[in-house]
């Protein structure tokens, strides 16, 4: 019995380290998703300016406005992409975390029936 309960500490120890790579990894995904959105505002705030811009340009300035609009609008579908992508991995990092988190509070119930065998059977001993 001691043996498992070893064992069992063994097993809560990795479980422990790997809630806490998940909840570093979430973090990690977390600031990534407010750097793409603080960089998608400021393209679409550029964008918007662009296109609310009024006046008369000769053909080859309108034509760099042009080309502008079109890099800027680009570059906010790839950060649209992107946030997209981040949400994917966070929403699979919540699965896993969750699934871990049952397997730890089995394991934790586990561990704690054992605890009270022991300490019975030292008791009546």
């Amino acid at each position: 019995m001691e043996t498992l309960l070893e064992i069992i500490v063994r097993r809560e120890k990795q479980l422990r380290g790997k809630l806490t790579v998940l909840d570093q990894q979430q973090q990690a995904i977390i600031t990534e998703q407010q750097i793409c959105q603080t960089r998608a505002l400021a393209v679409t705030t550029r964008l918007k300016e662009l296109m609310g811009w009024q006046g008369t340009l000769s053909c080859h300035l309108l034509l760099d406005k042009k080309q502008q609009m079109a890099g800027l609008f680009t570059q906010a579908q790839s950060f649209l992409t992107q946030r997209q992508q981040l949400e994917n991995q966070y929403q699979q990092l919540v699965s896993r975390r969750s699934e871990l988190q049952k397997n730890f509070n089995a394991l934790m119930k586990k561990k704690e029936k054992i605890t009270m065998v022991l300490s019975d059977a030292y008791y009546q001993s």
